[in-house]
């Protein structure tokens, strides 16, 4: 086939300037044709926007465009062929043939775009793939069903879902074998993409299609939500449920449908940090797109305010994190971002500073090391010193409190059993230094495994639990060190130790714990002795450093750490507990006069 009969791109014009495809009609094998024009988004004639999984990138399969062929993917093929009309065009819109791909700045230009294509489509398609394996029909008969009971439901308490009745133990509703086909529809490859956050969460009208079969993304959002919160066994036994970045997406903007469903409130808009954290979890093919896919974020969030990044492929994605790194510092003024730097040995790139968070990095399996409605910690005078950048380097306040001697063994395949806790424990109390009250140190290490997060239960119950569990790890140890035991006991009745056991086996995950050479107990995902624990003012936990070599006050940054403090507190319902280290009422540093300094992160 000679080159020139292949469909041959133009350059688009500057400005809000995209194509749009018009998809001729046609059914069964015959061939795909279509014509691509060029339109102002705000003028273009109504059109439908697609999303869909890239899938594999090779070009095999040809569509005619304006009589020559034009190569596209297979993903795409199956999509434009489930898509077609057979009398009558379709105009839609799609990144992988609207968009010349061989072009980097065009790529860059209109990716920078694709918020406004999305919010101007009439409708976004949805496309999950060709339900092969037979579930679409079951799966979306049961979506259905249950959005017309939370409707039921509405009326009959007058539009709160808040205030729903339990369900009845025997509803047989959480027991219908319709739900195994819900979970199949969120396995498929569409809710593991990156890319599909953004365009689901601005799509006028959502439709998933499936096959023959088609929804309400709306009405998927509702019953994933009504699951979670008011028939948990079904979401529990069935294993239902998405990416919370889409319900979080989908509320975020019908903020009266959340009201209704609970008392949780979710901001008018996604955050952006925290929305890139979520997505490290997500598929992007390249790199960049997990600043890119996410730019509609730095427009609608207030955290973002100040924030102007253009997309541009030409740069590898090392320079774009760096890029927005520096961006994102320099137009909060603060440190906020050095909360999601979570490094891996390996991730130590010459080429990015420490201080730069790799997106593309899977965080480790487990929970967050702190939460983000946290505050900042502050130095002695309860102030945080504006960070300044230079070329390469990173300077701001901190205390460099101690380093680090002794970090448990990887955590087992087994997960983290009250055993593995007490033979931990057992290693800690044969090194002599402590900073903890009198009897406090095993209460000290419990705290710091807990790490302040917490789970639904009330705050009483939870204390029980952690007391009792406390007492069980005393025991198994063979009373490594003396306790308050008359204290514990009492606050231990009616505690359930496999309860607060589970609890942490979920909070642990992935963590190490560690000890410093001042007795100080600690978590963190990326340790090893000989690093250094500090506190960094401005971010919400401690931080694990590596000192440079022969630079004074220069370190690399690892990642967040969870420290408990000395600072016996014991509030109205006489619980004892420790908070952690650089809050207002643990200062510890204060104390010991360790001078708070200027660092450089490297």
């Amino acid at each position: 086939m000679e080159s020139d009969q292949h469909y041959q791109y133009t350059g688009l014009p500057p400005g809000d300037v995209f194509r749009y495809l018009v998809l001729h009609p046609g059914q069964g094998k015959a061939r795909l044709q279509c014509s691509l024009y060029t339109s102002l988004i705000s003028e273009a004639p109504d059109y439908e926007a697609i999303s869909y999984v890239w899938g594999l990138p090779t070009r095999d399969r040809t569509i005619m465009c304006h009589g020559r062929v034009l190569l596209i993917t297979p993903s795409l093929t199956d999509v434009l062929n489930q898509l077609r009309l057979p009398s009558e065009p379709r105009f839609l819109w799609a990144d992988s043939i609207c968009i010349n791909q061989k072009d980097n700045t065009e790529k860059g230009h209109q990716v920078g775009l694709m918020a406004k294509i999305y919010q101007q489509a009439k409708r976004t398609l949805i496309y999950l793939g060709d339900n092969s394996e037979g579930h679409a029909k079951a799966a979306f008969e049961m979506i259905e069903e249950t959005n017309r009971r939370i409707e039921e439901n509405c009326e009959k308490v007058d539009g709160s879902w808040a205030v729903f009745p339990p369900l009845d133990p025997g509803d047989p509703i959480q027991t219908d074998a319709r739900w195994e086909s819900v979970a199949a529809l969120y396995s498929t490859a569409w809710f593991s993409r990156g890319w599909v956050v953004q365009e689901a969460w601005l799509a006028q009208d959502g439709r998933i299609i499936w096959g023959q079969y088609e929804t309400s993304w709306a009405k998927l959002m509702r019953v994933d939500v009504w699951v979670v919160w008011c028939a948990p066994s079904c979401s529990q036994t069935f294993n239902l449920g998405g990416p919370a970045l889409h319900w979080q997406g989908y509320f975020a903007r019908h903020q009266n449908e959340m009201s209704m469903i609970s008392d949780l409130k979710v901001p008018e808009n996604l955050y952006l940090l925290s929305t890139l954290e979520a997505a490290r979890l997500l598929d992007l093919t390249d790199h960049r797109d997990r600043i890119y896919a996410f730019l509609e974020l730095m427009r609608s969030d207030d955290e973002s305010e100040g924030l102007q990044l253009h997309p541009n492929y030409e740069q590898d994605f090392f320079r774009a994190y760096e890029d927005f790194a520096r961006m994102y510092i320099r137009a909060k003024r603060n440190t906020e971002l050095l909360d999601y730097v979570q490094q891996v040995r390996p991730t130590m790139h010459a080429k990015l500073p420490s201080w730069v968070p790799r997106w593309d990095v899977r965080p480790e399996a487990g929970s967050r090391l702190y939460l983000p409605s946290w505050p900042a910690l502050t130095d002695r005078n309860s102030l945080i010193a504006d960070p300044k950048l230079n070329d390469t380097e990173l300077s701001l306040g901190a205390v460099i409190l101690d380093s680090v001697m002794y970090v448990s063994e990887a955590p087992p395949t087994g997960g983290i059993t009250l055993q593995v806790i007490a033979d931990i424990w057992k290693i800690i109390t044969q090194f002599d230094a402590s900073p903890y009250p009198e009897l406090c140190r095993l209460h000290a290490y419990i705290e710091t495994l807990y790490g302040g997060l917490s789970y639904r239960q009330d705050f009483g119950a939870q204390r029980r639990a952690q007391a009792a569990y406390l007492l069980d790890i005393h025991h198994r140890s063979g009373a490594a060190e003396a306790i308050d035991s008359q204290y514990w006991e009492e606050v231990a009745t009616g505690g359930d130790v496999e309860l607060y056991s589970s609890m942490l086996q979920l909070l642990l995950r992935g963590k190490r714990i560690f000890l410093t050479r001042r007795g100080l107990i600690g978590t963190a995902y990326t340790v090893r002795k000989g690093d250094w624990c500090g506190i960094i003012f401005g971010c919400k936990t401690l931080s694990i450093l590596d000192k440079a070599e022969d630079v004074e006050n220069s370190y690399r940054l690892l990642g967040a750490a969870y420290v408990t403090g000395t600072t016996l507190q014991v509030d109205e319902q006489q619980f004892r507990g420790l908070a952690m280290l650089g809050r207002e009422e643990s200062k510890d540093w204060i104390r010991w006069n360790v001078d708070e300094e200027v660092i450089s992160l490297c």
